[in-house]
């Protein structure tokens, strides 16, 4: 049984009359005859009664005129899915994003994407870039935003951008009310810093800017989490070294003051396979690069 079959018989039902089905199908009457009754040899049974006047569906033709209208229908279906998933305009897209993007980046990018592709089901997956470099080898993951550097020659890495690092500070502490804080003056302040199995890249550039200034750092606490590390620093056990777009969650008890603008900023990228030609994963790159108006 083939589905050609199946929309000739559906053709032939509906119009009781062989001449005006094959014209319904561009076709002759000779041919279309003899699929119907390969078709009814095929099923072992007579679907039309045929006469020199006319033509009706017999009890076992009503029958399969309902199924065969069904497979017509969940093929196409099929079809289109097919359709829509070739286009990306349909599927599963799994994103990483590393700690602290989920503040600002990945809200702006997922409300363009899902305004533009309403059928994607996009999953988030939190993870280091080293942790999205194995994902994306591993083909786990399709995208993924991370700090730079990276170094995996198998991926295409974009900088989207940068966010200034700021100070932060509990509002009743002097440094938490002051703008353009040099990072000298954290020197023998308490510290809270991000712990390197959370955010290592991050960990590791907070420690490298405070050197850079000749601050030797007084870690009282490692977080595991910004939310974490802004709850400790609102206590009043100390103060911290965190990414701009923490300015976005409103931390009651918390000051936010920029630091002086010699302090390295936290480069942003997104990464993807280079071999990774999908429509899903190129349509989802497309949205970023718009939006970060990368070339």
């Amino acid at each position: 049984m083939e589905l050609r079959q199946l929309r000739y018989f559906v053709a032939v039902a509906e119009e009781l009359h062989f001449s005006r089905a094959a014209a319904r199908l561009h076709m002759t009457q000779p041919p279309l005859s003899k699929q119907i009754r390969l078709l009814e040899e095929d099923l072992g049974t007579t679907l039309f009664f045929r006469t020199r006047q006319e033509v009706h569906l017999t009890p076992e033709g009503q029958l399969f005129l309902g199924r065969a209208r069904d497979l017509l229908s969940q093929s196409e279906q099929a079809r289109e899915a097919v359709r829509l998933a070739g286009q990306g305009n349909t599927g599963v897209l799994t994103i990483a994003y590393y700690p602290g993007l989920e503040i600002r980046v990945i809200p702006r990018v997922l409300r363009l994407f899902r305004r533009r592709y309403p059928g994607v089901n996009v999953r988030l997956v939190p993870a280091t870039t080293a942790e999205q470099s194995e994902s994306l080898s591993r083909r786990r993951i399709n995208a993924g935003f991370i700090l730079l550097p990276a170094r995996n020659p198998a991926l295409a890495v974009q900088r989207i951008g940068n966010e200034a690092l700021i100070l932060v500070a509990s509002k009743d502490h002097p440094l938490g009310k002051c703008p353009g804080t040099p990072i000298a003056k954290i020197q023998d302040e308490p510290f809270i810093l991000l712990s390197r199995p959370f955010a290592p890249i991050f960990h590791d550039l907070v420690i490298s800017a405070a050197r850079s200034a000749g601050v030797t750092l007084r870690i009282v606490a490692e977080a595991r989490s910004i939310h974490e590390n802004l709850s400790l620093v609102a206590s009043g056990l100390g103060v911290s070294l965190l990414p701009s777009a923490v300015r976005d969650i409103p931390w009651k008890g918390v000051g936010y003051c920029p630091v002086e603008a010699s302090a390295p900023p936290v480069e942003i990228g997104v990464a993807s396979r280079k071999d990774d030609t999908s429509a899903l994963t190129q349509n989802f790159l497309r949205v970023v690069k718009q939006l970060y108006r990368v070339a």
